[in-house]
């Protein structure tokens, strides 16, 4: 069976997939409206979207958009969502300026947002905010170790 979710492998509707149908085809779409023409597209894939969270309410854009692919819902899941935050092994909380994340999840997270004042950057989904620190992580890296190589002698 071939699945649709919104964002990178890792994300909650990626959990989902796998904890619902175990050894799908999984098909990552950018953003939900890519995700919804996939399935409206495809007789073949079924989509998995989280529709809504007990504490930041509904996810806007699938309200906007199952009537427009007039896909209908057939089952529902529950999971447990569990957010982390991320920083360099060096970094501590007082570190911390900025939180990247899906505007779900900084909604989520508004009370820890607010008490220690980080500013929200919202960004497609969760797990690709993590896959792009990650990313820039290693390019820091790299970009270190360049500069430290010893120059060649000719």
């Amino acid at each position: 069976m071939k699945i649709g979710i919104q964002g990178e492998l890792g994300a909650y509707s990626h959990i989902a997939a796998n904890n619902l149908f175990k050894d799908s085809e999984i098909k990552t779409c950018t953003t939900f409206e890519e995700t919804f023409k996939e399935a409206h597209q495809d007789e073949n894939c079924k989509i998995i979207i989280p529709i809504e969270n007990s504490l930041a309410g509904r996810v806007a854009d699938i309200h906007y958009l199952l009537p427009k692919y007039k896909l209908q819902i057939h089952g529902e899941y529950f999971l447990n969502v569990q957010h982390n935050l991320l920083c360099k092994p060096e970094a501590t909380i007082n570190d911390i300026k900025y939180v990247r994340s899906h505007a779900q999840a900084i909604g989520q997270c508004q009370n820890i947002i607010n008490s220690k004042k980080f500013q929200s950057i919202i960004s497609a989904d969760t797990a690709g905010s993590a896959k792009d620190y990650q990313r820039e992580m290693i390019n820091l890296l790299q970009l270190l170790h360049q500069s430290y190589q010893p120059k060649s002698i000719n």
